[in-house]
């Protein structure tokens, strides 16, 4: 499954508002995004093609910012 780009943009009004208790929860979208978000990067295929733990691994950071940038964050950071 592709990873939306625009993670960070649909998920910008979630969580407390104006108006709210600061203990309401996000919305359930978001609760949904991250938790397929997070499937993905524990996984994640690294370069050399082995499936490992990534919480421990650069690639980690890289595929979260790859996620939440549409990958133009990533590229500029690891080029």
């Amino acid at each position: 499954d592709a990873i939306p780009g625009d993670l960070l943009a649909s998920t910008a009004g979630d969580g407390p508002t104006a108006g709210s208790r600061a203990t309401d929860p996000p919305s359930t979208r978001l609760r949904a995004t991250v938790g397929d978000l997070g499937d993905t990067l524990y996984h994640a295929v690294q370069p050399c093609g082995r499936e490992m733990d990534s919480r421990s691994s650069p690639f980690f950071y890289w595929a979260i910012l790859n996620a939440t940038s549409g990958g133009d964050l990533a590229r500029e950071v690891f080029e």
